[in-house]
């Protein structure tokens, strides 16, 4: 934290309410147990990440996950991020894979077997590292080159072509109509949950809501004592921003919980939230 070891000794203590987390995980295990349901997977590529230019660069492949990643939340679309094909394809009929320029053998093995399976895989962005450079041409010693390459000359058709069955492919960063190929492709046997600002996950007998963005308060004093910058900054307080008041859920909801704070009420076949909840479960 670039702080003194006196300073650190200052700090409040952060036990109470993460043991407050802990303590209601351990009298509600029905609510996190079974696997996550999901509607859609996406494919992150370590193998572009770790070998290629383009994969490593911040404005390179990790932008078009991030950006797609945020897309599917705002869109209410349930998804995981997955480094393995799934083996199940009736479980997972849906992955995405966003700017993959390089498999291993491995992968394209485990690709061509979940194909086979039954599964859809829409394919999106450059998938040969022949078309970008191999290394940054200055900044390397910095490390600048991480955030400052523009990969803006990349400018391909935006179309989707049918490369195989069960595998589509378009050339574009960001296609146009992506959100209607994955809707058109995903599962769609989950329960449909509308909360805006919310990212929500589905177990077999619960709903998870988190919320995607907060009002943060910072501790000025204790940020301008540090010896040396940090990424970690020192949040005194949280709050949740930006997040629907009203809950609908397509199944009957049994119980709410909000074990961080606030509360969730039935009203009119709706679900009315008071205070403001940053996490919130829906026993189904």
């Amino acid at each position: 934290l670039g702080l003194s070891r006196e300073i650190l000794d200052e700090l409040p203590d952060e036990a109470a309410p993460i043991a407050a987390a802990f303590q209601f995980e351990k009298e509600h295990p029905e609510l996190f147990d079974g696997k996550l349901q999901y509607e859609c997977a996406v494919y992150f590529s370590e193998k572009t990440k770790t070998d290629s230019y383009f994969g490593a660069c911040e404005t390179g492949s990790t932008k078009d996950y991030r950006d797609l990643i945020r897309m599917l939340f705002a869109a209410g679309i349930r998804t995981e991020t997955i480094f393995d094909f799934p083996e199940n394809a009736e479980e997972s009929p849906c992955v995405v894979m966003p700017s993959v320029i390089l498999l291993s053998e491995a992968e394209k093995a485990a690709m061509k077997r979940y194909l086979a399976a039954g599964g859809t895989i829409l394919r999106f962005g450059p998938d040969d590292p022949a078309q970008f450079p191999t290394r940054p041409e200055k900044d390397f010693e910095s490390l600048k080159w991480l955030s400052g390459q523009s990969f803006d000359f990349y400018n391909p058709p935006d179309e989707w072509k049918d490369i195989e069955f069960g595998l589509w492919y378009d050339q574009a960063r960001n296609p146009h109509d992506l959100l209607a190929m994955i809707r058109s492709k995903m599962r769609g046997d989950l329960p449909q949950v509308t909360a805006s600002g919310f990212a929500v996950s589905v177990r077999e007998n619960s709903i998870h809501l988190l919320a995607l963005e907060y009002d943060l308060m910072i501790d000025k004093k204790l940020e301008a004592m540090r010896r040396q910058h940090s990424h970690v900054r020192l949040i005194r307080e949280a709050n949740p921003k930006n997040c629907a008041r009203e809950i609908h859920c397509s199944v009957p909801v049994k119980k709410i919980y909000c074990p961080l704070g606030g509360s969730g009420r039935f009203k009119e076949g709706k679900i009315q939230l008071e205070g403001n909840p940053m996490y919130i479960i829906m026993e189904i």
